[in-house]
């Protein structure tokens, strides 16, 4: 007889073993057991509101209305972005050039307002 053959006989004999004693119980005893069966089925569908869920809802809440006050004092103001104030910085920084461009922006700068043009001298 290998091991699952046992654990199938003990757990045969385990089942028939209850089985008679079941049907042995007097009927005071199956009534107080059927009793205490409903009471406890019953206590599973009663909600459960006390004094701790009431604190945890509100601690909740307070923590909600903390995170939307810090969202609210965080958002950056239109006075921060200052810098974006005419079209050429939008233009500059929406632009695909190379990072050397931007080395040598200033001179650019200067020859435009300078007039010179290399173009035209030879």
């Amino acid at each position: 007889m290998n091991e699952i053959d046992r654990e199938s006989a003990l757990t045969s004999s385990a089942k028939k073993a209850l089985n008679n004693y079941a049907e042995s119980i007097d009927s005071e005893t199956l009534s107080k057991i059927g009793r205490s069966r409903r009471q406890a089925l019953s206590a599973l569908h009663k909600p459960k509101y006390g004094f701790f869920s009431w604190l945890g809802l509100s601690a909740g809440g307070i923590a909600v209305a903390g995170f939307a006050l810090f969202v609210v004092l965080e958002i950056p103001s239109t006075a921060e972005f200052e810098f974006l104030k005419t079209s050429e910085d939008v233009y500059v920084l929406a632009s695909n050039e190379d990072l050397e461009f931007y080395d040598h922006l200033e001179f650019y700068q200067w020859l435009e307002d300078e007039n010179i043009n290399f173009e035209n001298h030879s």
